[in-house]
């Protein structure tokens, strides 16, 4: 399975009509924009310029900002005992911090609740009792709560109001809340529906600003915008509309933060916060952020990024990389024993992978499948095998929607949630047979043989006279790229090899010269051999080289065939 051939899928060319109506961009540039959804002249400029003041929408526009603002305020002003609840991965963690320093501007510290992952998916018990012993008046739930029926009738009938801010799958029941500010529901006229957690609280606070100029300038609200970045980019939604506002202006935020917790984990991590972008926030910034709520508790996160004190922030910007690291070590051994049991148990010939072990924690089970994923290319379901209960995580592909699948199988199911390609689920372990089964029946059922094999996305063909720097000027109007705004990927077709090389530590990289220019292939050691002079197919996106203060344009090769 692993190294077998790709399919290399390319866009549908766009329509003469549409490019006829935009003669002033470049034909390659117009594919990309076209691919991406954007039709008109407003769409394109919008995507291309993203404007902070203008590009936003009204936060009032959200179905229980106007109810959630009013008990806000009307708390405020009466010093009720306030608490947030959150989740416990980064967009969570950032969500509360965000609310937690508006409040606290407001001169009000709520009491703040981050569940242990043992205590399970949405507004606990634990969390209730607590809550109830601190005299807490209203509880802010934010990335979490949509689907807490129970919790959120129990709490409102012992007197503790709850605003639920979530952007999750709305349930067909509604929890009994005093608000909810969550853009899926069937009757949100709010116009975009894709925000992260995150999002959602940063239109609560948008708008909680709106209603108290005098008290909070809409200017200070904008050196929080590196946690509404951080917190979108992590939590893998659509980089589109809003969130590529968010993700944007995030990012420039960051680069010159004034959050003292994260500036002291940029030095632990040495990253220069200049050099700070999407990949830096998803595979550096993020996994530390995400570490304790794997290994121990995120508490420690959160209090990274709302503390004052130096000493503080740099003793648990030390924690979080120390966890990291323990955590890098643990998901790789079991990455290795999951492959393993895929190869023995004979998952290769099944259309999805489950799996499961007891000493997997169940902090890094969903990276454990994020891999497996990306490995096979179809859904994987891993589980922390319990002595009664089982706690399982999923990931899929774009043709097998997690939360219909946990839907369908939810008679097995002790509770469930997600997105569309991730969620998470527990199980008794005695039913976990006929779990399996009735997931094999459904991957048989949606996916085809087709669905499984690996898949490359092409946005357009290029050739090589065409990779210049002015094209590279306007390819980088496309950032911040990520899921739903990929990085660009190109086919050149018949590629002739001036010369061909491996290198690094154990010759497992390809590197090419193809008339000037350089291109290299990770991890393509491997690849069939090829000789210079031989003609290439090459599906590639562009890239600059820096070395020593010089500046070149390369290509990072994805895959490749030779020409027919």
């Amino acid at each position: 399975m692993v190294g077998m051939e790709k399919r290399w899928q390319i866009a549908k060319q766009a329509p003469k009509e549409f490019c006829e109506s935009f003669l002033e961009f470049h034909p390659i540039i117009l594919q990309l924009l076209y691919n991406r959804g954007l039709r008109t002249k407003e769409q394109i400029e919008g995507f291309l310029n993203p404007d902070w003041e203008t590009g936003q929408h009204d936060p009032f526009l959200m179905k229980g900002a106007k109810k959630a603002v009013a008990e806000i305020l009307k708390a405020i002003k009466a010093k009720k005992r306030m608490a947030l609840f959150a989740h416990f991965d980064v967009d969570g963690i950032t969500s509360a911090a965000l609310l937690f320093s508006v409040l606290k501007h407001f001169g009000r510290e709520p009491m703040v609740y981050i569940p242990e992952r043992s205590e399970g998916y949405g507004l606990t018990q634990a969390a209730l009792a607590e809550f109830k012993k601190a005299k807490i008046e209203l509880i802010i739930t934010v990335d979490i709560g949509i689907s807490s029926q129970k919790e959120v009738a129990q709490a409102e009938k012992e007197g503790m109001k709850v605003i639920i801010c979530d952007h999750h799958k709305v349930p067909r029941v509604l929890p009994p809340a005093t608000a909810i500010l969550n853009p899926q529901q069937n009757d949100c006229p709010y116009p975009f529906k894709e925000l992260a957690g995150v999002g959602v609280v940063f239109k609560l606070a948008e708008a909680l600003v709106q209603a108290k100029k005098e008290l909070f300038r809409p200017q200070e609200l904008k050196w929080l915008v590196d946690l509404v970045g951080l917190g979108t980019i992590c939590d893998v939604v659509p980089l589109i509309d809003e969130n590529r506002l968010f993700a944007k202006f995030g990012l420039i935020v960051l680069r010159k933060t004034k959050n003292l917790g994260l500036k002291k984990l940029f030095e632990v991590c040495q990253i220069e916060p200049e050099q700070i972008n999407v990949s830096t926030s998803s595979f550096i910034i993020g996994p530390r952020l995400n570490a304790p709520g794997r290994m121990d508790h995120a508490n420690a996160s959160f209090y990274l990024l709302v503390t004052k004190n130096p000493l503080y922030a740099q003793k648990l910007a030390l924690l979080l990389h120390q966890q990291n690291q323990k955590r890098q070590r643990l998901l790789e051994q079991a990455v290795a024993q999951a492959k393993e049991k895929i190869e023995t148990e004979g998952w290769l010939d099944k259309r999805v992978i489950v799996v499961g072990q007891e000493d997997w924690p169940s902090g890094i089970i969903g990276l454990i499948a994020s891999r497996l994923v990306n490995e096979y290319s179809r859904p994987a379901f891993v589980l922390q095998i319990g002595q009664k209960e089982s706690k399982g995580s999923v990931r899929s592909i774009d043709q097998f929607h997690v939360v219909e699948a946990l839907e369908a199988v939810g008679h097995y199911l002790l509770q469930f949630g997600g997105h569309q390609k991730a969620g998470g689920f527990s199980v008794l372990t005695e039913k976990l047979e006929k779990l399996k089964r009735e997931l094999l029946q459904l991957a048989e059922k949606k996916l085809t043989e087709e669905d499984i094999k690996p898949q490359i996305k092409i946005d357009s063909k290029i050739a090589l006279s065409q990779i210049n720097w002015e094209l590279w000027e306007e390819l980088e109007k496309f950032e911040p790229t990520g899921f739903g705004n990929p990085e660009p990927v190109f086919l050149m077709e018949r590629v002739p090899v001036t010369a061909v090389k491996t290198v690094g530590k154990n010759l497992q990289h390809l590197k090419f010269l193809f008339q000037g220019l350089e291109g290299i292939m990770f991890n393509g050691g491997e690849k069939r051999k090829v000789q210079p002079g031989e003609l290439l197919d090459l599906v590639f996106q562009l890239q600059v080289d820096e070395w020593q203060a010089r500046r070149k344009l390369q290509l990072k090769i994805l895959d490749f065939k030779k020409s027919e």
